[in-house]
This record gives structure tokens, C-alpha cells and sequence, in this order.
């Protein structure tokens, strides 16, 4: 018994498969990179509006994105919650205290960057 005939370029396990693979993930990250760039702009644009400073924006190595913007004042709990809603759009975020002021900060990665999880402590 014979199996089903392929004909050239189509199906099978050829170069156009595996061509066709490659151009899939390519295209992947390409839209992972305009995704990471988007966040990052909804992100870096957010704060700027909810702290009235402009952000710092740096791409990072894979296509990522670090957004940092010092924090001078207290913002009152409405504005506060507003600038968390922001931060969740990132894949990481956090706080940094200097001796003149407060900083946060927003990680966005790439498509070539694996997404990091925390080290559980103690177990």
C-alpha cells in the first residue's frame, strides 16, 4: 500500500516547509517588536500625563524597551492608582528611592527576550 502522492512544494517535509517556518516566526516578531514598541509608548505616555514629566524611554538589547520618570511629589491615591493601571501594562516595574528623589521604572521585553519569573525564596 502506497501513501498519498505530493507533489513538489506542497506539503511533505521539504524546504518549502521549513521555509515557510521560518518566515512565520519572523513575522512573529515583528509584531512582537511593534507590541513591545506600543506598550511602551501607551506606558511612557500614561506617566507623562498622570506625573506632568516626560519619561525616559531606552530601548534594550532584544527589542525591549526601560521607561523611567522621576517621581517629585506625592501623587494623591487617585493619580497613584492611575500610574499602577499603567505600570500593569508592563512585563516588570518597580521603585528606586534616591537622596533627592523617587524613581520608577517599567520593563517591556522583545519577542527575542524569554520572559523572566522570579526566584521563589526559601523553597
Amino acid at each position: 500500500m502506497r501513501g498519498p502522492a505530493v507533489e513538489p512544494g506542497r506539503g511533505g517535509s521539504g524546504n518549502a516547509s521549513a521555509q515557510q517556518a521560518q518566515q512565520a516566526q519572523q513575522a512573529q516578531q515583528a509584531l512582537g517588536a511593534e507590541d513591545a514598541a506600543a506598550r511602551a509608548r501607551r506606558i511612557e505616555s500614561a506617566l507623562r500625563e498622570l506625573l506632568g514629566r516626560q519619561p525616559l524611554v531606552e530601548e534594550l538589547r532584544g527589542g525591549g524597551f526601560r521607561i523611567t520618570t522621576r517621581v517629585v511629589e506625592q501623587p494623591d491615591a487617585e493619580v497613584a492608582e492611575a500610574v499602577f493601571r499603567a505600570l500593569r501594562g508592563a512585563d516588570r516595574f518597580g521603585h528606586t528611592r534616591g537622596d533627592r528623589w523617587e524613581s520608577l521604572w517599567a520593563e517591556v521585553d522583545g519577542p527575542e527576550v524569554e520572559p523572566r519569573f522570579p526566584t521563589a525564596v526559601g523553597g
